[in-house]
C-alpha cells in the first residue's frame, strides 16, 4: 500500500533519476553490469535478474562490486534468483506433464 511502481527500459530518458529514487530495484535489462553504484542510493534493495556472459564469466545487469557497497540487500548473479527460477520451471514442467498425460488418456 502506498508504493509507486515505475517501469523503465534501459534506454529510458533519465534512467538514473529513476534508479536513484528506487527503494527496491529489480533489474532485468540484458546489459552486462549496466547498473552502477552511481545509479543507486544508499540502502537500496537490489534484485538482479540479468543473465549475461562477459567472456567465460556469468554476470548480471548490476555492477556488483559498486552496487553492493550501497545496497542494504542484494540478490546477486550468479546465485540470486536463478535457483528459484529453476525450481519454478521444474514445478511447471511437472504440472505440464500431468496435464499432458491426462489429455493423452482421453
Amino acid at each position: 500500500e502506498g508504493a509507486d511502481v515505475t517501469l523503465c527500459e534501459y534506454n529510458s530518458p533519465n534512467l538514473t533519476k529513476y534508479t536513484k529514487d528506487a527503494d527496491i530495484l529489480i533489474v532485468d535489462i540484458a546489459k552486462p553490469q549496466a547498473i552502477t553504484g552511481e545509479m543507486v542510493k544508499e540502502g537500496v534493495v537490489v534484485v538482479d535478474c540479468g543473465f549475461n556472459y562477459v567472456g567465460d564469466k556469468l554476470v548480471g545487469d548490476v555492477k556488483m562490486d559498486e552496487v553492493s557497497a550501497k545496497a542494504s540487500a542484494i540478490a546477486p548473479v550468479p546465485g540470486g534468483v536463478g535457483p528459484m527460477i529453476i525450481a519454478i520451471l521444474m514445478k511447471n514442467l511437472v504440472k505440464a506433464v500431468k496435464i499432458q498425460s491426462k489429455i493423452n488418456k482421453e
